[in-house]
Formats: C-alpha cells, structure tokens, sequence
C-alpha cells in the first residue's frame, strides 16, 4: 500500500500513538520567538512538555519543489517558504539547548528522481518506534501492544 503524497502518515500515526499511550503530546505548538522571516509565529507538529521534546512529522513536501501540496503554480515559491522555514525552526532549537527537536522523516531519497514518500507500513514503524521511545522516558516501562492492522484501517479511513 502508497501513501498519497499529500498525507504525512508519521503524523496521523504519532496522534493515534498519542492517544493510545496518553503520551501527553500537544499538538501544533507555537513558542516564543519561533517565527517566520516576516513574524508569524511557526507551530511545531508535536510537543511533549514533561521532556521538553518537540516533533516534526517532515513529509516530502520538505524536501521536494515537485511535492507541493496544493500548489500547482507557485511550487517552488512554497518550497522556498518551506525550506527557510525549516531552517528557522532548526536555528531556534538549536539555540534552545534545553529543548530537543527531533524530525522524522516520511520520505527517502532515490536514485533517479530524488526522493519517494515511504510506505504506509514503513511509517507507522517510524512513528511507532518514536512513540515507543518517548512512552518509556515517561513511564519508564515498555508500551503495551497496539493492533497495527486496526490502527492502519483506522488511519487510512479518517483521511478520506
């Protein structure tokens, strides 16, 4: 099974994940002074306040002019945005040792045309391994077991 290229399923994963484990993950957090070039305040995928952890779900569109989403037109306008905006979250983390960023990557490079989303399976281990990860820092034991044939269903059919 493919993703589509406009679904970042670490993302949707990560929030069921969420639930599943009460990880305690905010979602779309702003902090200060994480702005744009022009001042706009950039928001973080996921945050877990206790760690001090944020999480950003990188789908292709992060790495590819041809990945836009919902652009036709103006892609590599988007993707400039994109980049800079990236790189403005990195320097802000970067200066903020008291906070880790990690970014989780939903695509792969190619050969011959740069790069590909992953599969939907390959995602979900990525998410699951970071939601594992993030479960035994809080509660210092290992996660109970999730149906991943349930959870994949699920997450497929909440994006139609």
């Amino acid at each position: 099974m493919r993703p589509s290229y406009k679904v970042c399923w670490i993302a949707k994963f990560l929030a069921n994940f969420n639930v599943e484990w009460q990880l305690e993950l905010q979602s779309e957090v702003s902090f200060a002074g994480l702005e744009s070039e022009i001042g706009t305040p950039l928001r973080i995928d996921f945050y877990q306040a206790n760690l001090h952890i944020a999480i950003e779900a990188d789908g292709i569109q992060h790495v590819s002019e041809n990945q836009q989403i919902h652009a036709q037109a103006d892609r590599e306008e988007r993707f400039e945005k994109q980049v800079r905006r990236d790189e403005a979250v990195d320097r802000y983390f970067e200066a903020h040792h008291s906070l880790t960023l990690i970014r989780l990557k939903a695509y792969q490079s190619t050969l011959h045309d740069g790069f590909k989303a992953l599969a939907i399976d390959e995602q979900y281990e990525i998410a699951c391994q970071a939601a594992s990860d993030i479960y035994q820092s809080l509660y210092h034991r290992i996660p109970h077991m999730i149906d991943k044939e349930a959870l994949l269903i699920t997450a497929i059919e909440n994006t139609k």
